[in-house]
């Protein structure tokens, strides 16, 4: 009986170890898991947002937990969330599988779709089909206040009254969706909506209890007949519902004329029929399901939340009825668009949405892939939880975090804002596809029964419950409202928990009884194979059978207790790591003994232990394992050797260093103002700086090779300094059996896998004598030395290439992660650093002049010659320095030097004579940048530039450049300053926007084929976008961009210059999509439609695009306007004050125009003086 018992609880504990959930490598953290249950006992099945903020609180934002044998990653706070669902959102945008809800749903509509082909399509027909019915529109505005219509006659009847409004708002809601997805709204007593809300709700309830959790968990009990089964059962009831209304779709509707989205989606089918796509009509059934539930449960519960705050906030609703009185003065009702004029409403309606928090862990998404996030390693399939509520009550991020408060969504101002932190409708590629509509629902809702009504809360109702119901959306408790017109399983379920703590607790008890029994049979054992110290030995600790000293020995961290035993043993003593002796040195005079005076007593590598085994495989040991003897000699000097040849300790090498910091510094830039792991960052760096040694190249930080090395590296050290190497080093027979070190040298193949294919790559491409690489010196070695018995071979070969990769990548990046950790923590240290880095760098930086460079003024570190030239007008410093250096001299824009030219001989040589030499344009600048280097002024000399120069100056003939058509273009204009002129006749007015409007038009015509009236706001910010560019390029904050790079990113007042030329492409393209629409194939009306025609000629030449269209239009516009007013308005001050210039010219314009209307281009032959 006794030994029954005890192979049973030996049995019992083997599988509860083997189930016991195990966190992967660099996992993020979490609570202990429990076999087969996980984490579920730390989560209360009823509301268990408290235990993931509690978690939060122990384990950080971003935290894991086990649902059953399933991890899944809660993330918290804004960053974790940004970082996974915005800037690495397609990593995460999967949906996990094989759950209840996905049984439930079939695995089909597009909430619960994976990501993949599937999911886009449908999303996109969705979004398309949407807008296509009114989202954003007048036409779907009219929808919801149909609605709204039935909503305001149910509360005219509670009015003086009191009603419960969940019914209310979930039919309304309900009704709105319907229409969209069927085309017609239903009673709100209708039977067919009253059985799908209650499905719905079922389902809900059942989704978010401890059934469901039990179907995840233990797939065993799938097919047993538990209440889960009624999610199946309502579920295929609303199907059911579904597909009538499609087969009445099917027998109504007239191809394509849809009346809503069935139509829309039947249309859709018959288009693709048997092309492979994934439309289908059962898909449809699940996907309108999809949508109706969407579209109804969070807008309805956002509007009981909101009304249930308004009424106990009258100081809130009172001051919303004053904005809406205002704005809808004189309106009959409200409209989407006047949202932009209600910043009060619109705060308090974001505000509701916020406090509401409808979906707090959204719809769980999973990984697609292998990845990081916030420094934690998340393989593919993972699930991920979304606790929205942490972002949207994220201190720091908000004014009132805990608390309800418009004010968290108003500026100083009093102006709407819209904080970074809002997103109750999630973010990136999954983000809601309803949240257009909701936003539209819930404004014109609140708006509209705010005007109307006054709502209060019941005398007799007691205090407001602000507590919400978990599900899957938050749900207020039932509540009753009062209407006035405006005069203008609890019990149960903690018994059964109880019952399952007792019975594990009593499992427990056995087991222990079992495991004592145990021990002590085994410790009877192997009494007997306990080692002995040899005579003179160093002393040490009492040793253990079997284990030696290994219980002496922290296996997470021995160093303290080494430490400790020197105290106890001298600085010279000895442990046995299970049968295996072992000295350990301490001090510096026990180890210059040892490594120094006796340094070749002491060289050798113990072998027959389990780094040596999973390392030496294959013939190859490698040169850092390797025993001392001329194999080890014979690698170390021809690494030495080589390494030297490859720039260690010379330039070359430090080259190969600098390179990698830059992009060391680009990640650190990238995480400017933030916080962020250093540790990825700096194991790549250092490897990437090795790799670039033993194989000429460097692989991006997310390159799947180097991934999987620094992963394979990772877990090996882990397991190598770990339980299980001890047990493998001290029980040579479990070596053989299936334990956790087999993991390592899984690894170790791999890793030998990929030097493999590298060597074998490098083999087919090397060119003998003349060595790339350490690799390439290696094959070469090979060759001389054929077949003399030497230890050089190729699995060598890989093994010395892993080994000095592992000694080149793991003690840098340590020490780098150590230094600034210390430095981190002593800043006066950092400091220090930071003033002999500084002097340093400034001697560095100084721009020092080229052999037989032009000369010119002393420039300083950083800033160059910037303080010799006046910012505002450098003309005169240009010629101060011409005075001192000649008509050829330099400067040191920063770090970026410029020649300076003067006078006509340097300007034709360089611009001339040598013009090719000269026709460059200085690239990574301002200007280059707002451009993108497109267009053709700002592009750099070559092919690009030549073609669309050749095209412009062609086209510009064609249209008149030149010729009576362009005088006649030119003409018109004119008569349009004059009309303004003799308007203004006997006042004074300032030309300014005279000349550059009159400009504009005239390159606006031959663009664009039209002119803009003076007033017309469309020229105005144009001109205004091109005058604001113009200022920045020529200011102080261009020369701040252009000499510190590292400003660039900042948000300095050059990012204006951006926002506008974006502005202007913009227009542009709105202008270029007209011409598309309206033009004639070959009949160009303007330069737009020419470049189209060109286009269309060039088929797939990539030199020509729409965008380098818009850009050259920019261009053109450019050239063709400042140039031509500026020089007008210069013209006009200066025969102003030269009135003697201006009468002798107009003398001769009367001569020579005697008896004509208009002058011509050609009269200039005949007007010397004018000329």
């Amino acid at each position: 009986m006794l030994g029954s018992v005890l192979l049973l609880g030996l049995c019992i504990l083997f599988l509860l170890f083997q189930l016991k959930p195990r966190r992967p490598k660099n996992f993020p953290p979490g609570p202990t898991t429990l076999p087969l249950l996980g984490n579920l006992l730390n989560l209360s099945q009823e509301n268990p947002l408290k235990d993931l903020e509690r978690l939060r609180n122990s384990y950080g934002n971003v935290y894991s937990l086990f649902f059953g044998p399933r991890p899944a990653v809660v993330l918290n706070g804004l960053k974790a969330m940004k970082e996974a669902i915005v800037a690495k959102g397609a990593d995460f945008a999967g949906r996990p599988q094989d759950m209840f809800v996905n049984d439930v749903t079939q695995n089909r509509g597009v909430i619960l779709a994976d990501y993949g082909l599937r999911w886009r399509e449908h999303r996109r027909f969705a979004l398309m089909t949407l807008r296509n019915f009114g989202l954003g529109k007048t036409s779907m505005e009219d929808r919801i206040h149909d609605e709204i219509q039935y909503t305001i006659k149910t509360l005219e009847q509670s009015t003086g009254g009191t009603l419960s409004p969940q019914v209310m708002f979930h039919n309304a809601a309900s009704n709105i969706i319907c229409q969209v997805l069927f085309g017609k709204r239903y009673e709100y007593d209708d039977e067919l909506i009253k059985v799908i809300v209650q499905c719905f709700t079922e389902n809900a309830k059942i989704t978010n209890g401890p059934w469901a959790m039990i179907y995840d968990s233990l797939p065993i009990t799938r097919s047993l007949p538990l209440p889960f089964r009624k999610a199946f059962r309502n579920y295929k009831t609303c199907q059911n519902i579904a597909m009538e209304l499609v087969k009445e779709h099917k027998k109504t509707k007239v191809p394509g004329e849809p009346r809503d989205f069935l139509d829309c989606y039947l249309d859709e089918l018959d288009k693709r029929k048997d092309d492979g796509s994934s439309f289908s009509e059962e898909l449809l059934t699940n996907y309108i399901l999809d949508l109706h539930f969407a579209g109804t449960d969070t807008t309805s519960n956002t509007l009981l939340t909101g009304f249930l705050y308004l009424m106990n906030y009258p100081h809130i609703q009172e001051r919303c009825q004053q904005e809406i009185d205002q704005v809808l003065e004189g309106k009959d009702r409200a409209s989407f668009e006047d949202r932009l004029s209600m910043p009060y409403v619109q705060a308090v309606i974001h505000e509701i949405q916020r406090i509401a928090n409808t979906v707090p862990l959204s719809v769980f998404h999973c990984t697609t892939k292998d990845t990081e996030l916030m420094g934690y390693s998340i393989p593919k399939g993972t699930m991920i939880v979304q606790n929205l509520g942490s972002v949207l009550r994220e201190e720091g991020q908000w004014k009132f975090p805990h608390e309800f408060n418009p004010e968290n969504f108003l500026n100083e101002q009093g102006e709407f804002v819209k904080p970074e932190a809002f997103m109750p409708f999630s973010a990136g590629p999954r983000v809601c596809l309803g949240e257009g509509l909701a936003r539209m629902e819930l404004f014109l809702f609140i708006v509209t029964l705010l005007k109307k009504f006054k709502f209060i809360w019941p005398e007799d109702a007691g205090e407001p419950d602000f507590t919400r119901v978990y599900g899957v959306t938050l749900t207020p408790k039932p509540y009753h409202m009062k209407v006035q017109l405006r005069s203008s399983v609890s019990g149960s379920g903690n018994a059964e928990q109880t019952r399952t703590r007792r019975s594990e607790w009593s499992e427990d008890r056995n087991m222990f009884v079992s495991i004592f029994l145990l021990w002590l049979f085994v410790w009877f054992v192997i009494i007997l194979f306990k080692s002995q110290r040899p005579k003179n030995f160093p002393p040490g600790p009492t040793i253990l059978p079997v284990l030696g000293n290994l219980l002496n020995l922290s296996l997470e961290n021995p160093l303290k207790d080494f430490d400790r035993l020197s105290k106890s043993y001298g600085n010279i003593y000895s442990i046995y790591i299970g049968p295996r002796p072992a000295v350990i040195l301490n001090g510096l005079k026990a180890m210059k003994e040892a490594m120094v005076i006796k340094g070749a007593d002491f060289s050798g590598r113990p072998q027959d232990l389990f780094v040596n085994d999973v390392a030496c495989r294959n013939g190859g040991v490698g040169v850092i394992l390797a025993d001392y003897g001329p194999s080890w000699r014979e690698h170390r000097r021809f690494a030495l050797m080589t390494l030297r040849n490859f720039g260690l300790g010379k330039k070359s090498m430090e080259d190969r260093i600098h390179d990698e910091i830059q992009h060391t510094i680009k990640t650190l830039e990238g995480s400017i103002g933030k916080t962020l792991s250093p540790r990825v960052m700096f194991h790549n760096a250092a490897s990437n700086i090795i790799c670039q040694v033993l194989f000429g190249k460097r692989y991006e930080y997310d390159d799947d090779m180097i991934k999987t090395i620094v992963q394979c590296f990772t877990e090996n050290a882990k397991i190598a300094n770990g339980p299980w190497a001890m047990i493998y080093d001290s029980i040579p027979i479990c070596r053989n059996l299936p334990l956790p070190f087999r993991k390592a040298f899984k690894n170790a193949k791999i890793c030998q896998n990929y030097i493999n294919c590298l060597v074998t790559e490098y083999k087919k491409t090397r060119v003998p004598g003349d060595p790339r690489h350490f690799v390439d010196c290696y094959l070469d070695e090979l060759e001389k030395r054929g077949d003399d018995g030497s230890s050089f071979s190729e699995a060598q070969l890989m093994i010395f290439s892993l080994d000095l990769h592992f000694a080149g990548t793991d003690t840098t990046s340590n020490t780098l992660l150590t230094g600034f950790l210390y430095l981190m923590n002593y800043p006066h240290v950092q400091v220090f650093l930071l003033v002999l880095c500084v002097v340093f760098l400034l001697f560095q930086l100084k721009p020092q002049r080229p052999k037989n460079f032009p000369p010119g003024p002393p420039s300083l570190p950083i800033l160059g010659n910037l303080w010799n030239l006046n910012i505002k007008n450098p003309l005169k410093d240009f010629e101060r320095l011409r005075q001192s250096y000649g008509n050829v001299y330099s400067l040191f824009l920063g770090l970026k030097p410029a020649v300076v030219i003067n006078e006509f001989k340097a300007m034709k040589e360089a611009m001339v004579v040598k013009a090719a030499d000269f026709a460059g344009r200085p690239q990574n600048i301002l200007v280059t940048n707002v451009t993108d280097s497109k267009g053709v002024i700002m592009v750099d000399y070559g092919s690009l530039w030549r073609d669309h120069r050749r095209f412009a100056l062609m086209t510009l003939r064609n249209f008149g450049l030149g010729k009576k058509s362009m005088e006649e273009r030119i003409h018109e204009e004119i008569q349009h300053i004059i009309k303004t002129l003799d308007d203004n006749n006997g006042k004074t007015l300032s030309p300014q926007f005279l000349f550059h409007n009159a400009a504009s038009n005239i390159i606006c015509k031959v663009l664009f084929g039209t002119r803009y009236e003076y007033e017309d706001e469309t020229i105005k910010i144009i001109v205004r976008c091109f005058t604001e560019i113009i200022k920045i390029a020529n200011g102080p904050w261009a020369m701040i961009y252009d000499s510190f790079p590292l400003s660039r990113p900042l948000r300095l007042p050059h990012i204006k210059a951006f926002q506008n030329m974006e502005t202007f492409l913009n227009i542009a393209r709105r202008l270029v999509n007209e011409h598309k629409k309206s033009r004639v194939p070959g009949e160009p009306r303007d330069f737009v439609d020419c470049y189209l025609d060109e286009l269309d000629k060039r088929g797939d030449d990539v030199t020509f695009s729409e965008e380098q269209l818009t850009r050259m239009t920019f261009d053109l516009y450019a050239a063709g306007t400042d140039t031509t007013s500026n020089t007008l308005l210069t013209g006009f001050l200066y025969l102003m004050n030269y009135p003697h210039i201006q009468e002798r010219c107009q003398q001769e314009i009367d001569r020579v125009l005697q008896g004509h209307d208009q002058v011509t281009f050609e009269d200039r032959h005949s007007m010397p003086y004018m000329q």
